[in-house]
């Protein structure tokens, strides 16, 4: 099993129990394959207990049975599909490789400190361990010991070159609580060297000198203690008291492991006291409350945790601690009800969220949200916390991508509505247009005749000036035209001549400028008339089209501003997720 219980009634020695815990599984380095292998672990330890409940005939077996396989119906739901859930929850935990492995199996943690320790070897210890030259031997000792307790993962006989090295490193400075951590480490999981109290000891020893420690050294020491294996330890910068949180934790579960139970709780307080988000350490605490028999106690405790971190309720339905106390039972199954409200209503959500976006035209584009709906409906039948849980999240990501969906539909539709505006106004300045051109034609038609009536006026001075030469030629010509004087000289001749000169020039020119005025008036002064008419009954016919049109435009144009009103409204409602 992933959880170690210890059994005060079976009367055997703390030391065994945790020495046969150690020795009950192989380790795996892949934390993939320990998803895989600890859900099935949980899968057969509930089945197992289902069965038992119906054919065991001790009855504290069997009621320990039905403890496990009720607490199991209230966080995985149906037995016979709940655990698919189970598998792809953990491999989607939000937490480094460390915490995962502790939360799944304490024995997978030291193989996780193993790697970690590996990724220190590549590094410079000196310079992360901030070891002055002066201490060349100790960082011989820390070199060779890390080395050795690497390579343990392989050959366990080499714990005992660790243990070694590293206890000849703490003669030469024994506040470094990275290697008085390891040395815990080393004395709680190797199963040749395994003393409990001892690895007390040096957790506790580490977690007090590096609960004081700061500076830069203490920040890069303490990283080797809690980071994840991938993490590059040139860049970290985790706060030291983290580092006193993890060794008052390990100290905490060796606490219990020896059946320290009121040690256990009050490490398990100093570790989250430093490091709330320890959730292990709560869980911990919540165990060694429940095996002292403080049952609300540790009910209130595993509540928090769970809440924050569900594979706990999957943890606590198998944990011997906590499964058969009746407050836990309760606990469960209130997390159960609640949690079901919760997830139906999210549910709910998702679907009112996908009609609304149905509503606003979105339809072509809900194909993935409806699928994961349906999906989710499914999840819901298997029942129990952890799959409803499960459905929260998921649900209210769908339903957020509903509105989304919603929102870019309307954004879409707003900007072929204005457009739609746009395009309306420029139509209806081209229609007015149209018609203003054709009343500029027609004046601009009166505008040239008026210019070609100034041509008339070279008719009238033409006329003005040959009729005072007329006059003045008579004139000239009547004294020719007399009688002759007393000398008996005879008429001028001349005279008739001009007159018959001017009667013949002057007569044609003169009638054919009196003929121009009468055709120049003609020409101008009736087509004039007759064109201002036209223009006046144009400018009126003008002014009632526009007015004409003017009304069929406002009213296209007031539906599409309705329309328009009408989409922003729907944006704003779905922006504030409210449902139309």
């Amino acid at each position: 099993m992933a959880n170690f219980v210890h059994n005060v009634a079976s009367g055997e020695a703390a030391y065994s129990q945790w020495k046969r815990y150690l020795q009950q599984q192989e380790y795996t380095t892949d934390i993939t394959s320990a998803i895989r292998s600890q859900t099935k672990s949980y899968e057969t330890e509930i089945r197992k207990a289902s069965e038992a409940m119906r054919s065991s005939t001790d009855e504290a077996s069997r009621q320990q049975a039905e403890a496990i396989t009720n607490a199991a119906t209230m966080v995985v739901g149906r037995l016979d599909e709940g655990f698919s859930e189970l598998a792809s929850g953990l491999s989607t935990l939000e937490m480094s490789v460390d915490r995962m492995a502790t939360m799944l199996d304490w024995r997978l943690s030291q193989v996780i400190d193993q790697q970690r320790i590996s990724n220190l070897l590549l590094g410079n210890i000196a310079l992360l361990l901030r070891i002055p030259d002066i201490q060349k031997e100790r960082q011989y000792f820390i070199e060779q010991g890390f080395k050795h307790y690497k390579n343990a993962a392989l050959d366990s006989d080499l714990y005992q070159d660790a243990i070694d090295n590293l206890l000849e490193a703490e003669k030469r400075e024994k506040t470094d609580y990275v290697v008085l951590h390891t040395i815990g480490r080393i004395y709680r999981h190797s199963p040749d060297l395994l003393d409990l109290p001892k690895a007390e000891a040096y957790f506790r020893k580490a977690a007090k000198y590096a609960v004081v420690e700061s500076g830069p050294n203490a920040e890069r020491a303490f990283d080797v203690l809690t980071n994840g294996v991938g993490a590059n330890l040139a860049e970290q910068s985790i706060m030291p008291q983290a580092a006193a949180a993890e060794s008052y934790h390990q100290a905490g579960i060796t606490c219990y492991a020896q059946g320290k139970l009121a040690d256990a709780v009050e490490l398990s307080d100093r570790a989250l006291a430093l490091m709330p988000s320890l959730l292990e350490a709560g869980f911990v605490k919540a165990k060694a409350l429940a095996a002292g028999g403080a049952e609300s106690e540790a009910a209130e405790v595993l509540e928090g945790v769970v809440r924050a971190e569900r594979f706990y309720a999957v943890k606590t339905t198998t944990d011997g601690d906590l499964a058969p106390k009746p407050k836990v039972q309760a606990l469960l199954v209130k997390l159960k009800d609640e949690y079901g409200q919760k997830a139906r209503h999210a549910i709910d959500q998702l679907n009112r969220a996908i009609e609304t976006a149905q509503k606003v035209g979105a339809h072509n584009r809900l194909a993935e949200n409806i699928n994961a709906s349906n999906t989710l409906e499914q999840e819901f039948k298997k029942g129990g916390f952890f799959t409803y849980s499960g459905i929260l999240p998921k649900a209210n990501e769908w339903s957020e991508q509903a509105f989304k969906i919603a929102e870019d539909t309307l954004s879409e539709k707003i900007s072929i509505t204005e457009s739609n505006l746009r395009r309306l106004d420029l139509e209806m300045n081209q229609e007015m247009a149209t018609m203003n051109q054709h009343v500029y034609a027609l004046k601009q038609e009166r505008e040239n005749i008026k210019g070609k009536s100034s041509d008339s006026i070279f008719g009238w001075l033409y006329a003005i000036l040959f009729l005072p030469s007329a006059a003045i030629g008579w004139s000239i010509a009547q004294p020719l035209m007399r009688p002759s004087d007393q000398f008996g000289r005879g008429g001028n001749m001349g005279g008739p001549i001009l007159l018959f000169l001017g009667t013949t020039f002057l007569g044609p020119i003169i009638i054919f400028g009196v003929l121009q005025i009468l055709l120049k008036f003609l020409s101008v002064t009736i087509p004039k008339n007759q064109l201002s008419k036209r223009i006046e009954r144009s400018e009126h016919e003008n002014e009632s089209a526009k007015a004409r049109v003017e009304y069929e435009f406002s009213s296209r144009r007031n539906e599409i501003n309705k329309q328009l009103s009408e989409l922003q409204q729907l944006l704003q409602k779905c922006r504030a997720r409210q449902y139309v």
